[in-house]
């Protein structure tokens, strides 16, 4: 008695049209999708506030892939990573942005938060004056000021941090 090839849950048809082949086929004749990587975003952004961070890294990553033509995407992976301590991936992310779009307010936003994350005051506080005079919207016109002044109430803003562990 033969055995019967266990079904993966697609037809024959489906199977072929779900290789990576034909995948990248059909994003090439369609184009690309503006509402792809939202749902991988908005999981990551849940992610983040549970406070699993590598779930969301995960899922900002797959959104990045599946649509990396969205700068949200990108500075919600960067900002994953400066939460997780991974600067260099965090400024690799925010370069793919400020390539395409150097005055977009919330990456300003986001590039400053890097700076506080390296311990480099002077520079954070330079990227929130820039994130404000670009005309971020109101979360972060908010959360700059508050940021800026934290740091200019931080006695050991002038002395180098310790990063080692």
């Amino acid at each position: 008695m033969a055995r019967r090839k266990k079904r993966c849950g697609f037809s024959k048809k489906q199977a072929r049209l779900h290789t990576s082949e034909a995948m990248a086929r059909r994003e090439e004749i369609i184009g690309r999708n503006p509402w792809g990587g939202y749902n991988h975003s908005s999981l990551g952004g849940e992610f983040m506030r549970m406070g699993s961070v590598d779930f969301a890294i995960a899922e900002f990553e797959k959104a990045v892939a599946i649509n990396p033509w969205e700068s949200q995407f990108k500075m919600n992976l960067a900002r994953a990573y400066i939460q997780k301590g991974g600067l260099e991936k965090a400024r690799q992310s925010l370069a793919a942005i400020f390539k395409k779009q150097p005055n977009l307010a919330e990456g300003l936003f986001v590039q400053a938060l890097l700076y506080e994350a390296q311990g480099q005051p002077p520079q954070a506080m330079r990227y929130y004056m820039r994130c404000i005079e670009a005309g971020a919207n109101d979360s972060i016109r908010k959360q700059a000021p508050e940021n800026m002044m934290a740091l200019r109430r931080n006695p050991n803003n002038d002395k180098p941090t310790d990063t080692g562990g």
